[in-house]
């Protein structure tokens, strides 16, 4: 014997765009804000530094919330990408900052970012 049954149901949810204005999740938003910030700290101890020129260059290039962050010296890309430099008793700075700073902090970075989402980094 089988049984049919019907029944009407109606679900309302909040625009999408609303939600990730509320999350802070829209670009240039407070979250994009949060990870470029904590990316800038993380590579800080990290950038071959002489004058501290390039090493500044960071946070006063980038566009903090455009995602994009910036290295505006000649000599960046060259430092960058060449890890024959010697930095004088300062053996975490060198070449790939950025890499090495994120196969470090890659979860810290995560961490942040949902905390400003209000939310929760899954495991």
């Amino acid at each position: 014997m089988a049984i049919n049954f019907e029944f009407d149901a109606r679900l309302d949810l909040d625009d999408l765009n609303e939600v990730l204005a509320r999350r802070g999740l829209t670009p240039g938003g407070r979250v994009q804000k949060v990870v470029d910030n904590a990316v800038l700290r993380y590579c800080d101890p990290k950038v071959p530094m002489d004058t501290g020129m390039l090493k500044d260059s960071g946070p006063m290039a980038s566009a903090v919330g455009d995602g994009l962050l910036v290295y505006a010296t000649p000599y960046a890309a060259k430092m960058f990408t060449n890890p024959q430099y010697n930095f004088q008793g300062a053996p975490e700075r060198g070449a790939y900052w950025f890499q090495r700073a994120m196969a470090e902090h890659r979860d810290d970075v995560v961490r942040e970012a949902a905390a400003a989402a209000g939310g929760r980094p899954g495991k």
